[in-house]
């Protein structure tokens, strides 16, 4: 008997996919946390910061939902949004 092989990652039991190696930092700041207000600088909308990251080349990178829409999250950069405060 031959064991069905799986080409792809998310049929294999979470026992058997060998974990990947992560960096963190845990000094790193975000300029902007979780939950916080935001607007977007190319239209002026509002939103809200859902996720973040940090991307090789340490650049910010935030999932934002815009708050008086119904779509899915928009992936931007740290400099594409700013402190709806301000």
């Amino acid at each position: 008997m031959h064991a069905q092989l799986h080409t792809e990652r998310t049929l294999l039991p979470r026992g058997l996919i060998q974990r990947r190696a992560r960096f963190h930092n845990p000094e790193y700041l975000f300029e902007f946390e979780i939950g916080q207000q935001v607007t977007l600088e190319c239209t002026g909308e509002a939103a809200v910061v859902s996720g973040r990251m940090q991307v090789i080349g340490c650049m910010d990178e935030y999932l934002v939902e815009l708050v008086d829409a119904a779509s899915p999250p928009l992936r931007v950069l740290a400099f594409q949004i700013r402190d709806a405060s301000q």
